[in-house]
C-alpha cells in the first residue's frame, strides 16, 4: 500500500489556537491546543477519507516552500440602499502566507489556504506578481470589518503528513505476493507465533496497550527492555491479538484457500538477514527498495530483532549502515519498522548515528519481579504436565528462581531462567517417571555453572579452616594471602558478597616468582572446580592446568588503542577475551602486571570492578559479577638483591600499599577489595615449594602408568632449595632446575629400561651432585 506525503499549512491565531489546513486539496481544517494534535486529527480525518472511497486521488505537489507576500488591499464600503460603493481612502497593506510547489515541468501550483485560494500557474506565470494580483482581485468588494478575519497569524508553519493508503476492506483478504520479502523473512502470523514463541505471561496489560497502540498509531516502534525481559514474545502476543481482532475467530490452515488468507503485515529479520549472499556493491540497497516497496503494498511491518545490528551492519562507519539507508524511508513514512533495543544499546545508538532513533515511537518493558518470574515457570510447567503428564515437584519452580537470583543475578527474568526451565521440563519427559524434583534443578544448575556442589547446598559446611589449609597446602609462605583468599571464599558460600559486583576484585603485589598466579589458579580451583588434588598434599594426583582461568598479559594492552583492543576486534566484533566472559562467567580472571596498561584501560575496568558490567561503544553489555578479578604487580618490589628472600612481612606490605596508592588514581584504587601482599620467601618456604614440586613430579602420568616410584631424601630438597633457587626471580628458577635436574635425567632411566615390572627410582645427594638409584619395590638404596 502506498505511503503519500501531504504538504500542511498549520497557523496559530492571537486566542493560542492552531489550525492545519491541507495545502493541495480541499478539506475541513483540523482546529487544536497545539500543532501535533491538530496534525493527527487532520491525519485521522484523510485516512478514513481514503479508506471511503475506491479511487481517491493522490498528492501531486512537490518542492513545496513556505513564502510570504505584502499585498496592497482597498476595501470598500457599500451603502445599503443605493448599492453605491465607496472605497477607503487609503489602502490596507496585509501579510499573506503562500505554499508554492510543482506539479509538473509545466504546471505549478499556489496555495493561499487561509483564505482559500488554491491557484494553478503555467511556467510563464511570475508567482511575484500573479499571486498578489489574484489575492487582491478576491479582496475586492470586501468591506474593511471583513479584514479582520484574515489578519496575519501569530506563527505559520509548513509540515507534512504521511498517510498510508488502505485499500478498501474487502480487498485486504487477498494474498499479495511478497517474494523478496519471504526471502528474507519470517511472518509473525498466527501458526508461526504458536510454534516458536511461547505465551507472554504476567504481561497482559502490557500486551493490550502494546497492540493498542500499534493499531491506532502510524509510525515505527522500539521495544525496549534488558536482554531476557521478554521483548520478542510480548511482540508476538500483540500481533497474535491484532489478528484476532482484525479477523476474528478465523483460523489459518494449511487447508485454507491463498486467495481467502489474509496477508502477513508483521515480518521478523534481523540486519544479518538482509544482506545475505550479497556481495557486491548496491546489491543489498536493491534488494532493500523491492522489500520496502513490497511491505508498503501490504500495510507491512519490518521487525529488527536488533537495533544495533542495523546500525553495524551494511558499511564501515554507521553512516553507511542499513538504518542510515532506512533513514529517509522512516523519515517519509514509506517504512514501519519495529525494533528490540536495550536501554544501554539506545544510548549508543543514540551516539552512533544521531536523529535515527528519534524517528522511532518508544514502548518500554519492566522486568518481572521474582514472583511474577515463579509464576511464569508455574504456568510452563501446567502447561507441559497438560500435554506430557509431566509431575512437577511444588517448589522446583522457586527454586530454579532462588538459584538465578544468587548465583547469576544480572540474568532478567524470564529470559535464560525460562530456558533453563523448558530444558528440564524436556529432560523430565524422557524420564522413565516423568518427574521433576528439586535436586533435578540443583543437578542441572551445576552442569551449566561449573559451581562446586558445596556453595549449591546451604546443608553441606565450608569451614574457614579446611578453606585455609587447603590454600596453604598449595602456596607455601604466604600465609596472609591464602587468608585473603579463604575470607572470600566464604563469604561466597555464605552468600554475603555484594551481588551487584564481581566476587572479588583483588591486587596481588609482591615480587615475582612468590605465588601470585598459583594462589590465582587454586582459588579457581576452590570456587569453581577444576582436575586438581581434592585433599591438600595428595601426593597422587597431578595438577593440571585450571580450564576456568582466564589469563590476560596487560604489558599487551600499553598503546594509545589499548581499551578498544581490550573490548573489540578489528572487525568491530567482541573480543575473544570478552567472548569467553560471556560464554562462561563463573572464571577467574588474572590480569597479569596491570601497572603496564594505558590509563584508558584503567577508566574501562573502574565500570567493571564497580558495577561488575562492560558496556562497548554498540550497548552492549558483558557482565562480571560471577567473577573473580584479580590483578598482579610488582608494585613496592625493591630492586637489589633481597627481592623475594626474607625481609618483614609488615615492611613489605605498606611498602607496596604505599606504591599502589601513588600509582593508581584513588577513584581506581577505592574500587579495589583489597589488596593482598606476598610476603618475601623464606629458606623454610623453599624447602616447601622444593617439597611439593618433588610430589607433583612424583605424580605425573609417565611415572604411574609405569608403575615407577620416585622417592628422595631430605638432603636433595635442600640442596635444590639452596642451590636452585634465585632471590630476584623467586621460585621460578627453582622449576627449571628440577626440570634439568631431576626430570631429565629421569625421563632417560624411564625409556631405557628393559623391563616393565615396578620399580623404586630414589634420588640421593653423593658428592654435591643428585644422583638416581633404581631399586625394586620396597628395596633400600
Amino acid at each position: 500500500m502506498p505511503t503519500c506525503s501531504f504538504p500542511v499549512l498549520v497557523w496559530k491565531n492571537s486566542a493560542g489556537i492552531y489550525t492545519a489546513s491541507l495545502v493541495e486539496y480541499a478539506a475541513p481544517a483540523a482546529v487544536a491546543a497545539s500543532a501535533k494534535s491538530a496534525l493527527e486529527q487532520l491525519k485521522s480525518f484523510v485516512e478514513w477519507q481514503y479508506r471511503q472511497e475506491p479511487a481517491p486521488p493522490l498528492p501531486e505537489l512537490r518542492d513545496a516552500k513556505l513564502v510570504q507576500y505584502r499585498v496592497s488591499v482597498r476595501p470598500e464600503y457599500q451603502d445599503a440602499v443605493s448599492g453605491r460603493r465607496y472605497p477607503v481612502s487609503l489602502p490596507v497593506e496585509l501579510r499573506v502566507h503562500c505554499v508554492l510547489g510543482k506539479q509538473s515541468e509545466d504546471n505549478r501550483f499556489a496555495s493561499i489556504p487561509i483564505p482559500g485560494l488554491r491557484l494553478q500557474l503555467t511556467r510563464y506565470d511570475e508567482p511575484d506578481v500573479f499571486v498578489p494580483r489574484m489575492v487582491q482581485r478576491w479582496f475586492e468588494d470586501r468591506a474593511p470589518g471583513e479584514l479582520a478575519a484574515f489578519a496575519p497569524p501569530d506563527e505559520v508553519l509548513l509540515e507534512l503528513i504521511h498517510v498510508t493508503i488502505q485499500p478498501p476492506v474487502r480487498s485486504q483478504r487477498l494474498q499479495l505476493r511478497t517474494p523478496q520479502l519471504e526471502k528474507i523473512a519470517d511472518p509473525l502470523g498466527e501458526t508461526h507465533v504458536r510454534s516458536l514463541y511461547g505465551r507472554a505471561w504476567e504481561r497482559d496489560d502490557e500486551v493490550r496497550e502494546f497492540a493498542t497502540r500499534l493499531q491506532r498509531e502510524q509510525g515505527s516502534w522500539l521495544l525496549v527492555g534488558e536482554a531476557g525481559s521478554g521483548r520478542t514474545t510480548l511482540l508476538c502476543e500483540a500481533v497474535r491479538q491484532i489478528e484476532r481482532d482484525l479477523h476474528g475467530e478465523q483460523r489459518v490452515t494449511a487447508d485454507t484457500p491463498s486467495v481467502l488468507r489474509p496477508a502477513r503485515r508483521f515480518w521478523q529479520t534481523s540486519a544479518g538477514r538482509l544482506i545475505a549472499g550479497m556481495m557486491y556493491l548496491g546489491e543489498w540497497q536493491e534488494r532493500l527498495e523491492g522489500v520496502i516497496g513490497e511491505l508498503a503494498d501490504i500495510d507491512g511491518v519490518l521487525c529488527i530483532e536488533s537495533l544495533p545490528e542495523l546500525l553495524r551492519t551494511g558499511g564501515r562507519e554507521s553512516t553507511d549502515s542499513l538504518a542510515a539507508f532506512c533513514t529517509p524511508y522512516l523519515q517519509r513514512g514509506e517504512l514501519r519498522m519495529i525494533a528490540e533495543v536495550t536501554p544501554a544499546q539506545l544510548d549508543a545508538c543514540r551516539r552512533l548515528l544521531p536523529g535515527f532513533v528519534d524517528l522511532f515511537h518508544v514502548q518500554t518493558l519492566k522486568t518481572l519481579t521474582s514472583q511474577q518470574a515463579v509464576r511464569v515457570l508455574e504456568r510452563v510447567a501446567e502447561n507441559a504436565a497438560a500435554i506430557s503428564g509431566i509431575r512437577v515437584a511444588p517448589q522446583a519452580a522457586a527454586r530454579v528462581v532462588r538459584l538465578f537470583e544468587r548465583f547469576q543475578s544480572w540474568q532478567v527474568f524470564p529470559g535464560a531462567v525460562a530456558t533453563f526451565w523448558k530444558d528440564l521440563l524436556d529432560r523430565s519427559e524422557r524420564k522413565p517417571d516423568r518427574s521433576l524434583c528439586e535436586d533435578d534443578v540443583l543437578t542441572e544448575f551445576l552442569k551449566r555453572t561449573g559451581l562446586p556442589e558445596k556453595f549449591l547446598r546451604d546443608e553441606v559446611r565450608v569451614l574457614r579452616a579446611t578453606v585455609l589449609q587447603q590454600f596453604e597446602s598449595e602456596i607455601i609462605g604466604q600465609p596472609g594471602a591464602c587468608a585473603a583468599a579463604a575470607d572470600m571464599v566464604i563469604q561466597f558460600k555464605a552468600g554475603l558478597n555484594d551481588p551487584q559486583r564481581p566476587l572479588g576484585v583483588l591486587l596481588f603485589c609482591g615480587p615475582t616468582g612468590v605465588g601470585k598466579t598459583e594462589l590465582a589458579k587454586a582459588i579457581s580451583r576452590c570456587l569453581f572446580g577444576g582436575n586438581g588434588p581434592e585433599r591438600p598434599g595428595d601426593a597422587t594426583m597431578e595438577r593440571t592446568e585450571v580450564p576456568r582461568m582466564l589469563r590476560l598479559d596487560m604489558s599487551e594492552y600499553s598503546g594509545p588503542w589499548a581499551a578498544d583492543r581490550l573490548l573489540l576486534k578489528s572487525d568491530g566484533d567482541s573480543s575473544d577475551f570478552i567472548q569467553q566472559i560471556r560464554r562462561q562467567p563463573f572464571t577467574v580472571l588474572l590480569m597479569d602486571e596491570i601497572e603496564k596498561a594505558h590509563p584508558a584501560v584503567f577508566d574501562v575496568l573502574m565500570n567493571v570492578f564497580d558495577e561488575g558490567r562492560l558496556t562497548d561503544r554498540f550497548g552492549r553489555v558483558t557482565w562480571f559479577r560471577s567473577t573473580v578479578i584479580i590483578l598482579t604487580s610488582n608494585l613496592g618490589s625493591v630492586s637489589n638483591g633481597s627481592v623475594g628472600f626474607g625481609g618483614s612481612s609488615q615492611q613489605s606490605a605498606a611498602r607496596h600499599e604505599a606504591a599502589v596508592r601513588e600509582f593508581f588514581r584513588p577513584e581506581f584504587f577505592n574500587r579495589l577489595d583489597r589488596v593482598v601482599t606476598f610476603d618475601p620467601l623464606s629458606e623454610r618456604a623453599i624447602e616447601g615449594i622444593t617439597e611439593n614440586e618433588m610430589r607433583r613430579i612424583a605424580g605425573r602420568e609417565g611415572l604411574s602408568r609405569r608403575g615407577v616410584q620416585l622417592t628422595w631424601t631430605a638432603d636433595v630438597v635442600s640442596h635444590l632449595a639452596r642451590t636452585a633457587f634465585d632471590p630476584r626471580y623467586g621460585a621460578r628458577p627453582l622449576q627449571r632446575a628440577l626440570e634439568s635436574l631431576i626430570v631429565a635425567p629421569l625421563a632417560a632411566r624411564i625409556v631405557n629400561r628393559s623391563t616393565a615390572l615396578p620399580t623404586v627410582i630414589h634420588c640421593r645427594l653423593r658428592e654435591g651432585q643428585i644422583v638416581l638409584d633404581e631399586m625394586p619395590p620396597g628395596g633400600t638404596a
